[in-house]
């Protein structure tokens, strides 16, 4: 092989080889780009899920186990924290998963609010003239429209609110009572 070409081929790996590192490079960027953004769409679904349901902060169903709650406490909180995210309102979103992992481990807080979603189940049930063991899998709870998570989580965010309007009455007449002694 003469000298010139063995310089040529030389040349064309090494130009090879730049564009195979330029392909990880940019890769890695997408990739890096692609988990930022999906960092962010986190944070404003935090943001957006209704405050006094944290099942719905953490995204996790109501029968979940509280090894499940605390495992996805962690992966949530790891992948918003402010500190790996560029997110203004990231510290905002990142105290509201450690006060909903916090309900959902206090064994009397998850009753309260288990007994609420409960009863909203029921309600909504009795409300489509349904059993109230009827599952979420079965096709009369299928065909319902709206469909019926929109329409359980509604219910059980009307009956949340006035769960909390109740507790707030309460506690707003003890201190009142506290005042006037």
């Amino acid at each position: 092989m003469s000298e010139a070409a063995s310089s040529s081929s030389a040349a064309t790996a090494s130009s090879s080889k730049k564009n195979d590192v330029s392909t990880e490079d940019i890769e890695r960027l997408l990739s890096r780009e692609a988990t930022a953004f999906q960092r962010e769409i986190e944070v404003e679904r935090i943001l957006k899920a209704f405050k006094l349901n944290p099942y719905e902060m953490l995204d996790i169903s109501e029968d979940a186990t509280p090894e499940e709650v605390k495992k996805r406490y962690r992966h949530l909180s790891l992948f918003i924290h402010p500190d790996k995210t560029s997110h203004a309102r990231a510290p905002e979103a990142f105290d509201l998963l450690k006060k909903a992992e916090s309900e959902l481990s206090d064994k009397a807080k998850r009753e309260e609010l288990d007994a609420v979603i409960h009863q909203a189940r029921a309600i909504l049930l009795k409300t489509h003239n349904l059993p109230p063991n009827t599952r979420d899998d079965d096709p009369r709870v299928k065909a319902l429209t709206p469909p019926w998570k929109q329409q359980f989580l509604a219910k059980a965010k009307e009956m949340l609110i006035d769960e909390e309007v109740r507790r707030r009455k309460y506690v707003h007449s003890q201190i009142s009572l506290l005042i006037s002694c």
